[in-house]
C-alpha cells in the first residue's frame, strides 16, 4: 500500500473513533438530562426517543447538525457557561424538531435546577462542540 492510502486509513480510523464517543456522549446527555427533566414528563420520553432514533439512523446528520447550528454560532457562550445561549432565539433558529424542543424543555426548567444540574449540562455541550468541531473544522 502506498503511503497516501494508509493516511487516509488512518484519518477514516480517527473520524470513526471520533464519531463513536459523540454517540456515546449524545446517550449519555440523554440518560442524564432524563433524570433531571421530572420523571413524569411524558414528552421529554419521546423528545429523547426521537434525538436516539436520529442518532443510530444517522450520526452524521446529528453532528452537523449540531456542528453548523450550535457549535459554531454559539460556541463562545457555550464554552463560557453563558446563560443567553438557553433564550428563545436559540429555539426559533432551530426551526423545530427534537434539538429545538430539547432545548426548550431545558430552558423552561432552568431556572429550577441545581447547579450541579447545570454544570453537567454545560460539560455535555461543552464535550459536544469540541468532537463536532474535531468532525468538521478540519
Amino acid at each position: 500500500m502506498n503511503y497516501y492510502i494508509l493516511r487516509r486509513m488512518a484519518a477514516s480510523s480517527t473520524r470513526d473513533r471520533i464519531f463513536n464517543v459523540f454517540s456515546q456522549q449524545i446517550e449519555k446527555f440523554c440518560v442524564d438530562i432524563r433524570k433531571i427533566l421530572p420523571s413524569d414528563d411524558v414528552e421529554a420520553d419521546l423528545i429523547l426517543t426521537g434525538l436516539r432514533t436520529m442518532l443510530h439512523l444517522n450520526p452524521d446528520m446529528i453532528a452537523r447538525f449540531i456542528y453548523d447550528n450550535i457549535s459554531l454560532p454559539y460556541e463562545s457562550m457555550l464554552l463560557k457557561k453563558d446563560e443567553r445561549f438557553l433564550t428563545g432565539e436559540l429555539s426559533s433558529k432551530m426551526g423545530g424538531g427534537p434539538f429545538a424542543d430539547l432545548h426548550y424543555k431545558i430552558e423552561s426548567r432552568w431556572s429550577t435546577m441545581t447547579e450541579t444540574n447545570k454544570n453537567i449540562i454545560w460539560d455535555y455541550f461543552k464535550i459536544i462542540v469540541m468532537l463536532t468541531k474535531k468532525l468538521y473544522s478540519e
